[in-house]
């Protein structure tokens, strides 16, 4: 019986293990995507940029922002395309 559960764990482990890295590329996908999304078009800047954020925000702390190179994917896109976070932090303090 104790040789079945851990033959499930280990199991479970190595799921979680797939799951997780395939997360995992697929939040570097979605950014590096957004980002040229960005660089290249106006003409989806609200979205895109909110959603961008959006997932950095959200994954801040994971090791996965940390080494997905976000500096250059930050900087592919032009700055003015992340006014409105200035904007809006800043509504309160008028």
């Amino acid at each position: 019986m104790q040789k079945e559960a851990y033959k499930v764990l280990q199991a479970d482990k190595e799921l979680f293990r797939k799951q997780k890295a395939a997360r995992d590329e697929f939040l570097k996908q979605a950014l590096d995507m957004y980002s040229q999304s960005l660089a290249l078009s106006d003409a989806f800047d609200t979205d895109a940029s909110i959603k961008l954020s959006s997932l950095w925000y959200a994954n801040f702390d994971d090791e996965v922002i940390k080494q997905a190179t976000l500096e250059a994917t930050l900087d592919r896109v032009p700055s003015h395309k992340f006014i409105f976070l200035a904007v809006s932090c800043g509504q309160g303090y008028y």
